[in-house]
């Protein structure tokens, strides 16, 4: 997941860098130096900062399609923790299901018989 919010903000700061050159070079006189280099400067602080919006953006796109994707019972999750969701997976795999509540096992009881001293 990391893999592709970094590719979508890579390709949104780059679109955008694209974006703002050709829009600063197609002005009259940008062909000098310092309208070129203005162009430049300009299509690289915009190229950064969509960089960091379009990482932000796929961030939480991301993360929310993700955690919206699974069956109905995701809705049951308390702020999609992970330990629920190994927990009804345990539960869908054991025989019974959700019908068979899981039982805390209780220490054996010993078989010697306490003596009063």
């Amino acid at each position: 997941m990391i893999y592709w919010i970094k590719r979508g903000g890579r390709l949104f700061g780059t679109a955008l860098f694209f974006a703002v050159l050709f829009s600063m070079l197609l002005r009259a006189d940008a062909l000098s130096v310092r309208q070129g280099t203005t162009a430049l400067f300009c299509a690289l602080l915009a190229g950064s900062i969509g960089w960091f919006i379009g990482t932000v953006v796929c961030d939480i796109l991301l993360k929310g399609i993700c955690a919206d994707l699974g069956d109905g019972g995701a809705e049951r999750l308390v702020e999609g923790g992970i330990l629920q969701r190994f927990q009804m997976m345990h539960e869908q795999l054991t025989p019974g299901g959700e019908e068979m509540p899981f039982v805390e096992k209780q220490p054996a009881r010993s078989r010697r018989k306490k003596r009063k001293h």
